[in-house]
């Protein structure tokens, strides 16, 4: 993998990681908007919606909004996973939600350590490519801002 776009597979690692604990938090913050639980200001800033169910989902949505579409999009990659091969799908829940190693996974599904590497390496090119069509992440932005850029011939 590219150097360059280490910072967006470490996002993306970030949402995989953590995907059952922020799925269980976004639940629960919806459940508190729907249940008209939710906490917001006493006093909401100017232009903003003064119904308290309007003010509950605006702060979900500042809250929560980006996560919630991270895992929407790993739902998503998984889905696409698992048609084209159900052990790869596997190999990713191991991996990221049960926090498994490589060799390890490697033995439970019977394949090599290679190639549990290879396609774990094909659903993060996966996830990075969904994100990208979902305005998620900017792959030019994160060449330009590392360090390794040194600009095209014609930047000037």
């Amino acid at each position: 993998m590219l150097h360059t776009l280490r910072p967006i597979i470490k996002q993306i690692e970030y949402y995989l990681f953590n995907y059952p604990a922020l799925r269980e938090e976004l639940a629960k913050a919806k459940e508190d908007i729907f249940s008209l639980k939710a906490h917001w200001p006493d006093k909401p800033p100017t232009g903003s919606p003064s119904n308290p169910t309007e003010k509950a989902v605006t702060l979900y949505e500042s809250k929560y909004g980006k996560a919630e579409k991270w895992l929407n999009l790993i739902v998503w990659a998984l889905h696409i996973a698992g048609a084209e091969d159900p052990a790869m799908r596997k190999l990713v829940e191991l991996r990221y939600f049960n926090g498994k190693e490589i060799e390890e996974i490697a033995r439970e599904l019977h394949i090599d350590p290679v190639t549990c590497e290879r396609w774990q390496e094909d659903f993060l090119v996966l996830v990075v490519l969904l994100a990208v069509e979902e305005g998620l992440i900017s792959v030019k932005q994160s060449i330009q801002e590392s360090p390794c850029y040194w600009g095209r011939a014609d930047d000037g």
